[in-house]
């Protein structure tokens, strides 16, 4: 499994101890989550004052890899070594642990009224959410293109399309099938995106047809989505660039 430089083999690519790898802004509440992998712990902070909101964790969980917020905005969803966690914040509460991947869950986002998950095991996964009680079954539709580990997704203005980033150092381009009210599970690739020689770690989507995309060789690509080109290849970020944002939503 790919892993970055100075990791012990077998332990996860994007956590070590007193690493943060993960951090979610919520805007709804102007709070900022923060994944503490070795403490295997979710502190939420104030965004406005610095004050700590609250700190998530629990006997059964593990490191934590990933954070998106859910349709409510006082629920998390957190990636870990197998499982995603779904926490309620306010009353500190571990609401659920679905279970489905075989390794590190890496990314998550909610869209579509339904959860996505990357992992190491290679798959993306689509969960329903019942926004009441947060009830899950089992995974409605799993996407098995790439051929290593997932390590990022983004979802792109409309709503509708995702991207993924793998250690396979492609970028797939997923659309559904429906133009409208897309059912979960029916994305089909639209794209694949190649250019990156080492693992794909963080991707964001910069307007309806760009992609921002951050890579274990030390470099930021742009990418138009529609053609499939490289617009520019940003370098000197090593020894690894990590992650990306667009600044319109800082």
């Amino acid at each position: 499994m790919p892993r970055a430089p100075g990791h012990a083999a077998g332990s996860p690519g994007r956590g070590a101890a007193g690493v943060a790898p993960s951090v979610s802004y919520h805007v709804s509440l102007v709070r900022v989550s923060i994944g503490m992998c070795a403490a295997k712990q979710v502190k939420i902070w104030c965004a406005h004052d610095g004050r700590l909101d609250a700190t998530l964790s629990d006997a059964r969980t593990t490191a934590v890899y990933c954070i998106t917020q859910l349709g409510d905005a006082d629920v998390i969803a957190c990636g870990t070594d197998n499982n995603i966690c779904i926490w309620r914040i306010a009353a500190q509460q571990l609401l659920k642990m679905v279970c489905g991947h075989t390794s590190y869950v890496w990314a998550c986002l909610f869209v579509n009224d339904a959860l996505v998950s990357a992992s190491a095991d290679k798959t993306i996964r689509f969960w329903n959410v019942d926004e009441t009680s947060y009830a899950f079954g089992e995974s409605t539709a799993i996407l098995t293109d790439h051929r290593d580990s997932v390590y990022a997704l983004c979802v792109f203005p409309d709503g509708q399309r995702l991207a993924s980033g793998s250690a396979d150092t492609s970028i797939l381009v997923w659309k559904p099938l429906a133009q409208k009210n897309c059912k979960i599970g029916t994305y089909t690739q639209a794209k694949c995106l190649r250019g990156h020689s080492k693992l794909v770690y963080s991707l964001v989507a910069v307007g309806p047809e760009f992609l921002a995309s951050a890579s274990h060789d030390w470099s930021v690509r742009i990418w138009n989505v529609a053609t499939g080109d490289c617009l520019q290849k940003l370098d000197g970020y090593g020894p690894t660039a990590f992650s990306s944002t667009p600044f319109d939503t800082l």
